[in-house]
């Protein structure tokens, strides 16, 4: 399932920088961008990571 994503109003000195930091890697924006949104959905947010703090690890009872 392909997806398009449209972002208005992003500051002009943004984009350059993004533009200037894929073509650093030899690549599009499109490409730059599409790894960037890969690596942050990857990335659990604080309260992700505070949900799996918190929740309490069951271990086996010993049989006896």
């Amino acid at each position: 399932m392909n997806q398009s994503i449209q972002i208005h109003n992003l500051p002009e000195t943004v984009l350059a920088t993004l533009e200037a930091r894929a073509i650093r890697r030899g690549q599009s924006l499109q490409e730059y961008l599409h790894q960037a949104l890969v690596q942050l959905a990857r990335m659990p947010t604080l309260n992700e990571q505070e949900a799996i703090r918190d929740t309490p690890i069951e271990l086996d009872q010993p049989q006896g």
